[in-house]
C-alpha cells in the first residue's frame, strides 16, 4: 500500500470514530426551550421505565428557596396547563422541568420558566388520568420535587 493512500484512510478511520454514536434524540421547539416527547426506553411490556401514574410527596424546599406550581385539565378536550406561580425563591429558578406521565403510557419532558404565570399547555393531555410532576431547577445546582398530582378526566354526564 502506497503511502499517499495511508494518510486519507487513516483520515477516514478518524472521522468515522468521532463521528460514531453521536446522535441527539431532543428536539428544540419554535419558543427555544429544549422538549424531549415521550421516548425513554421502553420495556418489555412496552410501557416506557420509569413510568407511573402514582403521584409521589412534593420534597420540603428551603424557605428561602421555596416556588409553587399547579396544573390543570380541560374538562373537554384534555389538555393540561401548568402554571408557575413564582415564591420567595423564584429569583433563584434556572427553570422548571414539567413531566407529563400519560395514561397511554406516553412521558412528556418540557421546560417552562420561574416566573410568576409562565405557562405550559401539553396538548397531548389525555381522556383519562394524567400524572404532572413539576421540579425546581435552580441556579445553584440543586433540585426539587415541587408539584407532583394525579389529573383526573371528569366525564361529563347528562343531568336526567
Amino acid at each position: 500500500m502506497s503511502i499517499k493512500y495511508i494518510f486519507p484512510a487513516l483520515l477516514l478511520i478518524i472521522v468515522f470514530l468521532l463521528s460514531a454514536g453521536c446522535s441527539d434524540s431532543s428536539q428544540i421547539s419554535p419558543d427555544g426551550t429544549g422538549t424531549n416527547s415521550a421516548a425513554t426506553v421502553a420495556s418489555s411490556s412496552g410501557v416506557p421505565e420509569g413510568f407511573s401514574l402514582n403521584p409521589l410527596p412534593v420534597e420540603t424546599v428551603p424557605d428561602n428557596l421555596q416556588v409553587h406550581a399547579g396544573a390543570v385539565k380541560d374538562p373537554i378536550t384534555g389538555e393540561i396547563t401548568v402554571t408557575s406561580n413564582g415564591g420567595a425563591g423564584q429569583y433563584m429558578v434556572d427553570y422548571l422541568k414539567v413531566t407529563a406521565y400519560l395514561s397511554n403510557g406516553e412521558i412528556i419532558e418540557k421546560q417552562i420558566s420561574g416566573d410568576v404565570n409562565s405557562e405550559l399547555i401539553i396538548e397531548e393531555g389525555t381522556k383519562g388520568d394524567d400524572r404532572i410532576l413539576v421540579e425546581a431547577y435552580y441556579v445553584n445546582g440543586k433540585n426539587y420535587r415541587i408539584y407532583d398530582e394525579l389529573l383526573k378526566y371528569r366525564e361529563r354526564t347528562d343531568n336526567k
